[in-house]
C-alpha cells in the first residue's frame, strides 16, 4: 500500500488524478487482495467528483465493502448510488449488495432489493439469482430461497450449492439433482453427504451414494470419506465397512472415519480392520509411517494384535526406528 500511496501522490502532482481510468485502477487495487485498505479506498472515492464516478468505480467500492468486515458500508453506498445517479445500477452491482445483506443477516431488507431486481427483469441473471438464493437460505428464509430455486428451470450447480450449504433443514429438496438432470460436482455431493450425516438421514444419504455411482462422480478420498462418515453416523456400520473395504486408495481420513464410526456404534474392541490394513498393504512405500499415524489416531487403545501387525510390517521393510517404538508399546500392552 505504501508504494500505491506514492503513486497516488504523483497522480495528484501531475494532474493524472483527473483521469478516471487511472483513478479507477488505484481504487480497484485498494479494494482487492491481501494489501487492501478500505479506509483509503473510501477516502479516494469521496474525493472524486460525482461526474468522475463511473459504474465501475461504484461497483468496485461496493464490492470491496461487501467483502470486508464492514459490509454495512456496501449497503449505504448502494443507497447513496440510487439517490445520486440519473442512471440505474447494472447487473454486476447487485451480487455484492446481496452479499452484504447476507453478511449482516438482513434478508428482509435484502428482499426489498430483490423486488427491485424483479421489476428490472434481472431476477434470473445467474449471478444475481444465486446471490439472492444464498442470502435467503443463509439467513434462514428457506421458503423464499427454495421458491426462487424451484422457479428457475435452469438451476445450475452454483445455485444448488447455495441451497445445500444453508441450514441443514433445506435437505428436503435433494431429489431435484436427478430430476433436473444437473450433474453435481464432487463438492456438492460431499456437502449433501455431510448434511445427511448431521441429520442422521439414512435414506437420503443412501440416495446420494446411489447418485454418485449412477452419474460417474469420481470416488476420491474426500468423497469416500464422506460416504463412510454418513453411513456410520446413520448407524449403518456394515454399509460403511463395505464402502471402506472396497476402496483401494484409502487415505488417513478414511481410516479415521471408519475407526471413529466403529467406536461410536459399539465396536470399541474391534481391531480387525486395522490388522487387515497392516497385512494387506505393508508392501506400499511409505506405509509404515501412515500406519503409525492411523494407530495413534484410533479412538480406542490399540491392543497387542495391532502392535504385533505393525512389527511384522516393520520387519518386512527393515524399519528399525518404528520397530523399537512398537516394541515399547508391545511391552506396555502386555504388562
Amino acid at each position: 500500500m505504501e508504494d500505491l500511496k506514492k503513486i497516488h501522490t504523483q497522480f495528484i502532482k501531475t494532474g493524472l488524478i483527473k483521469d478516471t481510468i487511472a483513478v479507477s485502477r488505484i481504487l480497484a487495487f485498494c479494494t482487492t487482495g491481501p494489501a487492501r485498505d478500505m479506509n483509503y479506498a473510501l477516502q479516494l472515492f469521496n474525493h472524486m467528483e460525482m461526474d468522475e464516478r463511473t459504474l465501475f468505480t461504484w461497483n468496485t467500492i461496493i464490492r470491496g465493502f461487501s467483502n470486508s468486515s464492514n459490509p454495512r458500508y456496501a449497503i449505504l453506498l448502494f443507497v447513496y448510488m440510487l439517490e445520486s445517479l440519473s442512471f440505474e445500477p447494472e447487473r454486476r452491482t447487485y451480487p455484492s449488495v446481496f452479499k452484504a445483506y447476507t453478511q449482516l443477516g438482513l434478508a428482509k431488507d435484502g428482499g426489498q432489493v430483490h423486488g427491485r431486481v424483479t421489476k428490472l427483469g434481472l431476477e434470473f441473471d445467474p449471478f444475481i439469482r444465486n446471490s439472492i438464493i444464498h442470502m435467503y437460505v443463509s439467513c434462514g428464509f428457506l421458503d423464499c430461497g427454495m421458491k426462487l430455486f424451484d422457479e428457475d428451470k435452469d438451476s445450475d450447480i452454483v445455485a444448488w450449492n447455495s441451497v445445500v450449504l444453508g441450514p441443514r433443514e433445506v435437505w428436503g429438496s435433494g431429489g431435484k439433482l436427478e430430476m433436473e438432470n444437473i450433474k453435481a460436482s464432487g463438492f456438492t455431493v460431499v456437502s449433501l453427504l455431510n448434511a445427511c450425516a448431521n441429520l442422521g438421514a439414512f435414506e437420503q444419504g443412501k440416495w446420494v451414494h446411489e447418485y454418485i455411482n449412477k452419474n460417474g462422480i469420481e470416488l476420491n478420498v474426500i468423497v469416500v470419506t464422506a460416504i463412510i462418515d454418513m453411513y456410520c453416523k446413520c448407524g449403518s456400520v456394515e454399509l460403511a465397512r463395505k464402502m471402506f473395504e472396497g476402496f483401494a486408495m484409502k487415505g488417513l481420513s478414511c481410516w479415521n472415519s471408519m475407526m471413529l464410526g466403529l467406536a461410536t456404534n459399539g465396536f470399541e474392541n474391534e481391531p480387525a480392520i486395522i490388522q487387515a490394513k497392516l497385512k494387506k498393504r505393508d508392501s506400499r512405500a511409505g506405509f509404515i509411517e501412515e500406519a503409525v499415524e492411523v494407530i495413534r489416531s484410533m479412538p480406542m487403545n490399540p491392543d497387542a494384535i495391532i502392535w504385533g501387525s505393525l512389527l511384522t510390517a516393520c520387519n518386512s521393510h527393515r524399519n528399525v526406528d518404528v520397530a523399537k517404538m512398537g516394541c515399547g508399546k508391545f511391552d506396555f500392552v502386555g504388562s
